[in-house]
């Protein structure tokens, strides 16, 4: 919003809604941005503008965590502490207590002190054993400035991760109807008096006798009322019973036209609920927002990208987990619906009142999607070599890629690839509809990208996050971007709790929020999945994750626990700097070493080295670093950003970041096995361009591509068919995008001929 020159947001919620906006300082600045935070303290308060009228209601429940807290050790924390950033940024209004005025602050540089002193190995102990720091709900440790001039722990803002917030809302009154046929019976000439009537003010006919507003004008219209109900426990039910905000508003249940529900099946099937529910009446309108809705395909065209990526290579590029069947969950009201995107219900005016139409997600026609297959003869000769060579490869036969020869794959066995005979169209359909079906994940170490493009989600990339499947030890996850839970289920589907609750390291290179903003969802997701658990089982990893990042993701975490309840353990990068010789042995059997990289303060890359002989490098945003390569050496995999192709090279000295040669190039530098480029800018939404003289140590990731270290060769062998698929997806987009700018030139005849300065054609003029 900042961006688009908005100067002003005011921003209205609970208690803590200003301690909730203020944790993010740490990776937002906008001086030129003033924040009014108003925040309810009880039920009945309310927010009105022209257009609805709000009265939240504050549900107090008692929510506790049945499953047994992970009980730390004693750790001894390291003396050194990062400075906490200035947080006196949140100024209190004079005139009412509840209302916050805010500015946030940018992040600051190191200085050259500090850097020196991060860099010189002599200054620091040649065995670092510095354990992490456990942390739950219960850290008193950070200090914030709650307003100026005064400074709070983080233990006195009072917790409200047992409340949670409903509303009522009420559009205006609609108008009533103006009857011009009886003003004039009442003496009104048309004209200036009919406008004031009409605005409610009385006027004098001629013969001066007083005409009043309701003489002559209809009563108004009730505005619609909405309940918006997020009950999450049935501890929060019994608050709702008793709150008189909500008895009022159900007693007049003839203006209630829709309740959104966003309770889980365990309150709105309970007896307590339905019987609030059936107060409400029959007429009443129910649409429910929770689990139980149907997990239809939502972004369809790159779901229909990742179907012409599944017929190359089925366990490299897997088919994203859906269902093409509606719940069994059976709804517990009359007129009621289960939420799907982009449904709109129309409020105003009484007349529309109900579901607008065509707003749904049109399903995905499969063999619309594929056509394109059978269509182009140049494309399908393409993908057919392809496949070809992927049989040799697994055969153990000469491959030629570009007129390259491929090294023998010595190491590769037949266990490595899937059966990768074409299939026809209809057996594809059929493959396409199956649910998700997980690979054996027993044997390989497999790599999966949920997220490969820069800065913003797009249409076919979303930010950055790099997920290790590590069999029997746990999962890692290599920065945790927005939206990064939802493409951890698009991948795994049902099993999607087993990886979460089986995850162990998180490595956030920097608080640049495209590699971080994500990490919060992953954290309380596995929060509320150890709640459901109230006996340890060797399945899962009890332990806390350990979050590795920068100073300033901690502080943020530790504040947002008095919102949510999170567990975690904590190291900072700055203790486990890469120092020839030296050792950080973060989890029984993997090390761990950072590197200060080349993008913004803080900014770090990672080297993971396993006990079971890998070796995996993550730049994180980076120029090239050559202290990076030098940590790395002999890496099995680097997974580098390469956010602009090699002729935005000036762009990528400016901001900080790599092309996708300097990429390959620090490859290798460290002599590394193979470069995986990640982090492209959303110019280059489908593929980008580079060097294909390295495409045998190289190549570009994509959104849920899953590899093991054996796949480097089909990586290779793959790029053909990715670019020819690529390339005419793009020349068919271009073909709708003109189809579309045709049709609507065709809709707007008279706007075209005004623009260029002609007369439209009377025929066309509106009656």
């Amino acid at each position: 919003m900042a961006d688009a020159k908005t100067q002003f947001i005011s921003l209205n919620g609970p208690v803590n809604t200003a301690s909730f906006l203020e944790s993010t300082r740490y990776f937002v600045g906008r001086f030129d941005l003033d924040f009014k935070v108003t925040e309810f303290l009880s039920s009945g308060e309310e927010w009105v503008d022209s257009d609805v009228r709000v009265v939240p209601i504050v549900l107090w429940g008692n929510t506790e965590v049945t499953a047994e807290p992970y009980q730390p050790k004693e750790y001894v924390v390291g003396k050194r502490e990062a400075p906490l950033r200035d947080t006196s940024w949140v100024r209190q209004d004079e005139e009412d207590p509840n209302v916050f005025r805010m500015k946030l602050c940018p992040q600051k540089k190191r200085s050259d002190k500090e850097l020196e002193f991060l860099y010189s190995h002599d200054k620091r102990p040649q065995q670092r054993h510095i354990p992490p720091r456990s942390f739950s709900t219960g850290y008193k440790g950070f200090q914030s400035k709650k307003s100026e001039g005064a400074t709070a722990n983080i233990s006195e803002i009072p917790s409200m991760a047992n409340v949670s917030m409903c509303y009522v809302l009420k559009t205006p009154d609609q108008p009533g109807k103006f009857d011009a046929a009886r003003a004039k019976e009442l003496g009104i000439s048309s004209g200036p008096d009919f406008g004031k009537l009409s605005r409610g003010l009385t006027v004098k006919n001629k013969n001066g006798e007083e005409v009043h507003p309701h003489q002559v004008v209809s009563p108004s219209i009730p505005g619609a009322v909405v309940l918006v109900l997020d009950v999450p426990t049935l501890s929060h039910l019994d608050s709702l019973a008793a709150c008189s905000v909500f008895a009022g508003t159900i007693a007049k249940p003839e203006n209630i036209k829709l309740v959104l529900h966003m309770g889980p099946a365990q309150v709105l099937m309970s007896p307590i609920y339905s019987k609030l529910m059936q107060t409400i009446g029959d007429n009443v309108q129910h649409i429910i927002l929770n689990s139980e809705c149907p997990k239809h395909i939502i972004f369809t065209s790159w779901s229909a990208n990742q179907m012409r990526l599944n017929t190359l290579h089925p366990r490299i590029f897997p088919l994203p987990s859906f269902s093409l069947d509606n719940p069994e969950f059976q709804v517990p009201f009359k007129n009621c619906v289960l939420a799907e995107p982009l449904i709109k219900y129309i409020l105003a005016p009484v007349a529309k009142i109900g579901f607008e139409e065509g707003c749904k997600i049109a399903p995905l026609d499969a063999k619309e999607v594929l056509q394109v297959f059978q269509d182009n003869s140049e494309l399908t000769t393409i993908v057919e070599n392809v496949q070809e060579n992927l049989r040799k490869m697994v055969a153990g036969e000469p491959i030629t890629i570009s007129g390259i020869p491929a090294p023998e794959p010595t190491t590769l066995t037949t266990t490595s690839m899937p059966d990768i005979t074409p299939l026809s169209l209809k057996e594809q359909n059929h493959v396409i509809h199956k649910p998700y079906v997980a690979p054996d994940l027993d044997k390989d170490v497999e790599l999966v990208f949920l997220g490969t493009g820069a800065s913003l989600p797009s249409k076919y990339r979303n930010v950055t996050a790099n997920y290790i499947h590590v069999p029997k030890f746990g999962n890692l996850l290599l920065d945790c971007g927005e939206g990064s839970l939802g493409q951890l289920f698009r991948r795994y589907g049902e099993n999607l709790d087993h990886e979460i609750l089986n995850l162990r390291f998180i490595f956030i290179s920097h608080i640049h929020a495209d590699h971080h903003l994500g990490l919060i969802r992953v954290l309380t997701r596995r929060q509320k999945l150890l709640a459901q658990y109230k006996t340890s089982s060797a399945e899962f990893c009890w332990e806390p994750p350990l979050v590795v990042a920068p100073s300033a993701v901690h502080n943020w975490l530790c504040e947002y626990t008095k919102f949510e309840p999170l567990s975690f353990r904590f190291m900072n990068t700055d203790d486990l700097l890469f120092s020839p010789g030296v050792k950080h042995e973060v989890l029984p059997g993997m090390e761990v070493d950072t590197v200060l990289v080349d993008h913004c303060p803080d900014a770090y890359g990672v080297v993971v080295t396993h006990v079971h002989g890998w070796k995996i490098v993550f730049s994180g945003d980076t120029r090239p670093c050559k202290a990076l390569a030098v940590a790395g050496k002999g890496a099995d995999i680097v997974i580098h950003e390469a956010t602009f192709e090699d002729d935005k090279q000036q762009d990528a000295e400016d901001k900080s970041h790599a092309t996708t040669t300097e990429a390959i190039d620090t490859g290798k530098l460290m002599q590394a096995k193979f470069v995986l480029l990640n982090h492209f800018s959303q110019r280059y939404p489908k593929i980008p361009t580079f060097n294909e003289d390295h495409i045998l140590s190289a190549a570009v990731a994509f959104d849920l591509m899953s590899i093991t270290l054996k796949d480097f060769l089909a990586l290779s062998l793959l790029y053909p068919a990715l670019k020819a698929v690529f390339q005419d997806l793009a020349k068919e987009e271009e073909k709708e995008d003109n189809d579309a700018d045709t049709e609507k030139e065709k809709q707007q005849p008279n706007k075209r001929k005004k623009e260029a300065g002609g007369t439209p054609d009377p025929a066309e003029k509106r009656p």
